[in-house]
Formats: structure tokens, sequence, C-alpha cells
């Protein structure tokens, strides 16, 4: 029981540092990063051209309030546009009227006569184009995948474009965050210009099943105040809400096709390669979230593999040495090692509970007092600190929540209670992809994830 006990003690107290962690990172966050914003004076001649692009395929669903979306920011209109980037794929598999092409097509119409000039352009992936940049076309078909489709669209980049953004196909970013990119344009250095902005996955929070709501929460807080500290010891890119100067983008040689990861491979890549590092941009984009556990259990054993198969590239490079060691290092203690932790903690917990309630052993009886009181101080403050971050990111509007009925209002704070157990299922799919990733060379495919009504 000795051995239980030590495990207990060196699991949570490694808890206890990761939660300390986010914390202090947190704060910092809010004074260097966030705190900011109010003083930033935006330029008013000489802007960037900007080009965003938006990879959609199956997303008929959204992708017309997205471009609704984009068309509301604010920046001049004379100097940005929409790419949006289709695949052919899809007008195989459904009618013409149900495509996302049908809906881009009435959208693009509508507003390029609004103002008079092609500020919404799509492209369509070909069936057999072979997802390289430039690529080229072959003779059979190839399988659809994010990375393919950016990589096609990059030849649709017009050459007097300054800044390539990207968003997915139902982000909703900050009104202000193409000012704050010409902001830091004319204030920085094009060769080296990369920003990374934080992604807020709980517009769908009350359509979304109950251990979700808790994911989509974590999701928020990891990337609101984990993220901009984050940036300075990983070159982390999200694949949304980031922002690159053209320049950069075609000389790094686009996106690796040949990953799940593509956005943090291509992060990692440019700092071996170029020795550029990402910022931190402070402008949110709000998304949906998985609504359910099996699609949330999908999307992230992908991440997971992705993230496994970022690691093995650090090993087999022939880069500098000393760079992959660091990356290697850094992915191991902000990725594997909170994963790991978390599912032997959360585990051991469960376990320790259904082994007591079935009356084999009262395990909790072996525990010295002084680590069960530490044990309950420390799951009542992750409580409290889940339940005030709910209450801040609903006063954000990062919860857009609708008027609800005391029965979903209580259904929301059961979600949070049920913190335990949905922390161990919530790391499961993350461990399945790690070890799928250790077995498995997977290769890029294109996966959606199911979207649902919007608050």
């Amino acid at each position: 029981m000795s051995t239980l006990i030590y495990i207990l003690i060196i699991t949570n107290g490694l808890i206890v540092l990761f939660f300390l962690q986010l914390v202090i990172y947190g704060i910092i966050s809010y004074y260097y990063h966030w705190r900011g914003r109010k003083n930033v004076v935006y330029p008013q001649k000489d802007l960037p051209y900007i080009t965003l692009v938006v990879p959609a395929r199956s997303e008929s669903r959204v992708i017309g309030a997205t471009i609704n979306h984009l068309m509301e920011l604010n920046y001049p209109r004379d100097r940005y546009e929409i790419l949006i980037v289709l695949d052919d794929k899809e007008l195989v598999d459904r009618p013409l009227e149900e495509t996302t092409h049908r809906m881009v097509e009435l959208k693009q119409r509508f507003f390029n006569q609004l103002y008079q000039r092609p500020i919404i352009r799509s492209v369509s992936v070909p069936l057999n184009f072979n997802g390289d940049y430039p690529g080229r076309l072959l003779k059979n078909k190839v399988a659809s995948s994010k990375p393919r489709a950016l990589n096609w669209a990059l030849r649709f980049i017009p050459a007097n474009c300054d800044v390539v953004g990207f968003y997915d196909a139902d982000s909703r970013p900050d009104k202000d965050v193409l000012r704050y990119i010409s902001y830091y344009w004319k204030n920085g250095r094009p060769e080296t210009f990369l920003f990374q902005g934080a992604v807020i996955q709980t517009r769908n929070f009350s359509e979304i099943e109950l251990f979700n709501k808790l994911y989509a929460l974590a999701q928020a807080i990891t990337h609101e105040w984990f993220l901009p500290v984050l940036l300075r010891h990983l070159p982390f890119i999200g694949g949304t809400n980031f922002f690159i100067s053209r320049r950069l983008l075609t000389e790094s040689g686009g996106f690796n096709n040949r990953v799940v990861s593509e956005d943090l491979e291509f992060g990692c890549r440019v700092y071996l390669e170029k020795n550029i590092w990402p910022q931190f941009l402070p402008c949110v984009s709000t998304e949906q979230t998985p609504p359910d556990y099996r699609a949330y259990f999908i999307q992230r054993a992908r991440w997971a593999t992705g993230y496994v198969q970022v690691m093995e590239d650090m090993l087999q490079r022939q880069d500098n040495l000393f760079k992959r060691f660091y990356l290697f290092i850094m992915l191991v203690f902000y990725g594997i090692l909170p994963w790991a932790v978390t599912q032997i903690v959360a585990g051991l917990t469960i376990g320790i509970l259904l082994v007591s309630l079935l009356g084999l052993a009262h395990i909790s009886s072996f525990l010295p007092q002084v680590l069960k009181q530490i044990s309950l101080v420390m799951n009542v403050s992750y409580l409290l600190f889940t339940l005030y971050y709910f209450e801040y990111a609903k006063r954000k509007l990062y919860i857009p929540l609708k008027v609800v009925d005391w029965p979903q209002k209580i259904f929301n704070y059961l979600a949070i209670c049920s913190l335990p157990l949905a922390a161990f299922l919530g790391t499961t799919p993350y461990t399945y992809g790690f070890i799928l990733g250790l077995f498995s060379n997977s290769c890029p495919h294109w996966v959606k994830t199911p979207r649902t009504r919007e608050n």
C-alpha cells in the first residue's frame, strides 16, 4: 500500500504544480498581453493587404454565417479578401444544392456585387491534386486532407498580398483582429511575421453533452491563460486564427501533407529552418466544440497522434541538434507529461472510489490523514476555479448563453461537478492517440467535426 501512497503523492504533486503554473501563466498573460490591447494605436494608411483563407469541406451549415461575420471585420474593404477553399469530392458525394460550393456561390455573388470587387473568392481542390506545394496533378484520385487543401489555396494567393490569415469554417474572430495585424505589420519585420491568437471553442455551449462542456471550458482556459506564455517556450501554431507574411509562408514550402498536425509541424519547422518564432496575437476567435463524447474522442485522438508524429520528426530530422532536442523536451513537458499525470490521477481517484463503494477494500483508510486533507482541498479548489471561469467566460461573452430555465442551469453546474470522471475520460483519447501514433503511420485525411445549432 505504501507504493500506492507514493504514486498518489507524486502524481497529485505534479497536478498541483500544473494548476499553479496555469494560474501564474494567467496572471502573466493578463499583464503582458491582454491588458495592453487598449494601448494599441491602429495605423490609418499604408495598411497591409490581407487574404483570409478558410478551408471548408461539407460546411454548408455554418459557412454562410462565417462569411457574414468575416465581412463585418473592422478593416477597409479594399485591403482584404476572403478565399474559401472547397473540395471537388463534395460535389461527387452530395447534390449541388446541399454543398458548401452552392452556399459560397450565393454569398460570393452578393458581396462581390455589393462592393464591386472580388472580395470573396473560392477555389476547389481537384480530385487528383497530390497535396504538396506547389504540387502537381496526378492520374489518380488523392485522399482529401486539410493541409492538401491549404497547399492548393496557396497557388491562388495574389501577388499584392502582404499577410495571409487562416480560419476554420466555423470561426468568429474578434472584429478588430485585422487592425491588430496592421499594427504589428507596421511595427515589425515582414520576413519574420508570424502570429497565433487564442481559439475559444464554446460558442455551442448550450447544445453539447455534459462532459463536453467541461472540455470546452478547459480548452478556453488553456488558450486564454496558458497559450500566451506557452508561445515563449514552444512554437505552437493552432491551425486557425493565425497570420503569416505571404513571403514567409511560400518560402517555407507550405504545409506538410504527410502529418496529421500540419499546424504544429509548421511552427516547429519554421523555427528549425528559419529561426523564426510565432508571437501571441491578443485577439480571440470563437468556434464550436465537438457536441458529444464520440466526436471529442475522434478529434483529440487525432491531435495526439499528430503530436507524436511531430515528436518523431524532431528525432529524425538533420537540423540543429540543440534546437531539435529543446523542442522535443518542450513537447514532452507541455504535452505528454500533463496527459499522463492527469490520466493516472483521475484513474486512481475513480479506482479508489469504486473499490471502496464495492466494499472490496477501504483504501482511503490506508491513506495518511494529511494526504486526505490535502486531496480534499485540492479537489475543492479545482471545482471552485472551474466555476469561477465558467462565470467569467459568460461575462466575456465566450459563452453566449441563451436564456435558460433552472433545469438547464442546474445541468450546466452538474457538468462542472463531474470534474474527476470528466478528467479521466477527457485524457483517454490523448492516451489512445499517443499509443496509436507510436505504432502506426497515420496519414492525414479530412475528418469533419459534427456541427450543432448555436446559442
